[in-house]
């Protein structure tokens, strides 16, 4: 019984998992998903801050601040013009706790995307260390899968409870 209620615990920490954010291309964004091309200053979807609008980009000298007005669960960015390396974008709740962050180490232009998974994304960050920073094109979008499908972690759980349940059982009839 000590052997089994071990397992147990042992099982309850190792299936123990947090959610990664995933760096995706803009290829990878699904067919609702939100283009939004920096052509207008205006959004009824977010509000951008740290930098200021020129023609057709966004331009800031260190960091960019956009807070949505609901949660999303990927966003992207193209990166036009940059004098360093190590672009970072950092993924907020709406508590402004981080989720995630990630750097990219690549020379403009380039696209940076994030993919987190769950609507849980309120605030993104874009950040450089060195001067002049533009973006472009920043695409969004929202989870809209209903049920999820269950991970393979969780099925082992399940499997491990069902199999001790049986076997509780089958030594409980032999007494």
């Amino acid at each position: 019984m000590q052997r089994i209620f071990l397992f147990s615990i042992l099982m309850l920490l190792f299936v123990t998992f947090s959610i990664d954010a995933v760096p995706i291309d803009q290829s990878e964004f699904d067919s609702a998903a939100i283009l939004f091309d920096f052509s207008s200053t205006n959004s009824n979807d977010f509000v951008i801050s740290g930098g200021w609008f020129v023609t057709g980009a966004y331009q800031t000298w260190h960091t960019i601040n956009i807070d949505f007005n609901e949660a999303i669960s990927a966003v992207g960015v193209d990166v036009t013009r940059t004098k360093g390396q190590n672009i970072g974008m950092a993924l907020f709740d709406t508590n402004n706790t981080l989720l995630e962050e990630y750097t990219w180490s690549e020379r403009a232009p380039f696209f940076m995307g994030l993919d987190y998974g769950t609507n849980d994304i309120m605030r993104v960050s874009i950040f450089n260390n060195s001067d002049d920073l533009d973006i472009d094109n920043l695409i969004y979008q929202r989870q809209t899968q209903a049920d999820p499908v269950p991970e393979p972690a969780t099925m082992l759980l399940l499997g491990s409870g069902l199999i001790s349940i049986v076997g509780f059982k089958r030594k409980f009839k032999k007494s």
